[in-house]
């Protein structure tokens, strides 16, 4: 089965920020049927949350033997003042840890 690239926090890779942070959008969408003779072990949990900085949307399910899934994050605002950068980079991390779940498949 082909890899899924991973989604990183390479925006997020120092501990602060001197100058303006300059953010934007991200969309990932997943659709693949499931293999012959598989089903879902594991599937991510569902995440919804509407924060201070960026609304974070992503969902896996399974219908009519394939799996789909979306997730997506927009930033409340393009700029942020760098006295933020500690708050973004904490919420970013989640989004990074969200796109990265395993999808676990085992044999019926």
């Amino acid at each position: 089965m082909k890899n899924l690239p991973s989604f990183r926090d390479e925006e997020f890779i120092t501990s602060d920020k001197d100058f303006m942070i300059n953010l934007n959008f991200q969309l990932c969408k997943i659709h693949f049927p499931l293999p012959a003779g598989y089903k879902p072990e594991y599937l991510p949990e569902s995440y919804t949350n509407d924060g201070p900085f960026m609304k974070i949307d992503y969902g896996i399910r399974v219908s009519d033997d394939k799996i789909e899934g979306s997730g997506d994050y927009s930033f409340k605002k393009n700029l942020y003042e760098a006295h933020h950068y500690p708050a973004l980079k904490g919420t970013f991390e989640k989004v990074v840890s969200l796109f990265n779940e395993m999808i676990v498949l085992v044999k019926k």
